[in-house]
């Protein structure tokens, strides 16, 4: 197995209210790689907080899937739930199914004034 692509949902820096990424399509890039499917065959999600801070600040951070024209589905094995503080390096979700071709991410937080400083990424693999 292999690295086919990187796909960063976001990039490292401070965030201070809930928020929803681009919709990125696994898809595209892998279609030679992987066949006619268009989709790798395993994914590798890393969830890196470097700093956190407000009164009880808590993070809920959920990838989805395109369901239909428009509608967006969580995939319940790819929930970072309860995000607190960093912890001492990235929190990695295996995901060793194909992936849908649309993914969005959704990071939900809760607390008085909390923000966070982190990065989101996918490693595809075929």
């Amino acid at each position: 197995m292999s690295i086919v692509k990187t796909i960063t949902f976001w990039s490292s820096a401070a965030r201070t209210a809930s928020t929803v990424s681009s919709t990125v399509y696994s898809g595209e890039v892998n279609r030679s790689y992987t066949g006619s499917t268009g989709y790798a065959s395993k994914a590798q999600f890393s969830l890196d907080v470097t700093t956190s801070s407000g009164t009880a600040p808590t993070m809920q951070l959920e990838i989805q899937k395109q369901v239909g024209s428009g509608s967006w589905m969580t995939i319940p094995e790819l929930v970072f739930l309860g995000v607190t503080t960093s912890a001492a390096g990235p929190q990695i979700i295996n995901y060793n199914q194909a992936l849908p071709a649309n993914l969005r991410a959704v990071a939900t937080m809760t607390g008085t004034t909390p923000s966070f400083t982190f990065a989101l990424e996918c490693e595809l693999v075929g």
